[in-house]
């Protein structure tokens, strides 16, 4: 009973590690963590399942991913961001903007295609995650950064996620709305002591006087119901 209590606690203040799974993107709306270590010759994907599912506070256990993708401990040059995709709508982590049709189309069609059914791809390729940013040279193929602009931060770094609505097309003769978006939460991915850990947001934890406030309600509450209870007698 005490480890149940103990877990819905955790699971409340957002410190309980959810388990992920390393796949390309086979299920709309899962997001894809994409991580990347300059000097490495690898870059690996994570897959943490559906945007709709997401918590503020949630964290996710990633080292054991990493180190079958061979990455290893990472460092603090290491780089990750975050996409999905799931009918007219992208998820991504970066600069935030509206997507014109064409623009949405050519990033839904480079995140569907990430990894290629591979959890692990040799860095510089063209479907490798260091490819689909700006941060180095891109190789043939579509790049997701060039729609979406940035999506990668270093480790220890806020990176924003963003939602992305395509544009439509309605009317006779067509008429072509603009694309819109909106922002979310952060993703911060850290390294300590060989844990690698992405975290989704933040919940704010009580400060040591409100839990005396806390503490002192309560026994309160007690003193008046013990009260209460000799009176009734």
């Amino acid at each position: 009973m005490k480890n149940s209590y103990k877990i819905a606690l955790l699971a409340a203040l957002g410190l309980a590690s959810v388990s992920v799974a390393q796949a390309q993107i086979t299920t709309a709306g899962d997001l894809i963590v994409g991580v990347y270590q300059p000097g490495n010759p690898l870059t690996t994907y994570v897959d943490i399942g559906q945007f709709s599912a997401l918590t503020l506070g949630e964290t996710w256990d990633i080292s054991s991913a990493l180190t079958a993708a061979g990455l290893g401990s990472l460092t603090s040059t290491a780089e990750f961001g975050v996409v999905g995709t799931s009918g007219n709508t992208i998820w991504a982590t970066g600069a935030g903007v509206a997507l014109s049709q064409g623009q949405f189309a050519q990033a839904q069609g480079a995140i569907g295609s990430i990894g290629i059914n591979a959890n692990t791809q040799a860095a510089g390729s063209k479907y490798a995650w260091d490819s689909m940013t700006f941060n180095d040279p891109p190789a043939s193929g579509t790049v997701i950064a060039s729609a979406l602009g940035l999506v990668d931060a270093t480790l220890g770094s806020q990176n924003t996620l963003f939602t992305d609505i395509g544009g439509t097309t309605t009317g006779r003769p067509p008429v072509t709305q603009p694309g819109s978006f909106s922002q979310d939460s952060y993703f911060t991915l850290t390294s300590v002591g060989g844990v690698d850990t992405l975290t989704y947001g933040s919940v704010a934890v009580p400060e040591p006087s409100t839990y005396g406030l806390l503490a002192g309600a309560g026994l309160l509450a007690v003193s008046l119901r013990n009260k209460l209870s000799r009176k009734n007698a």
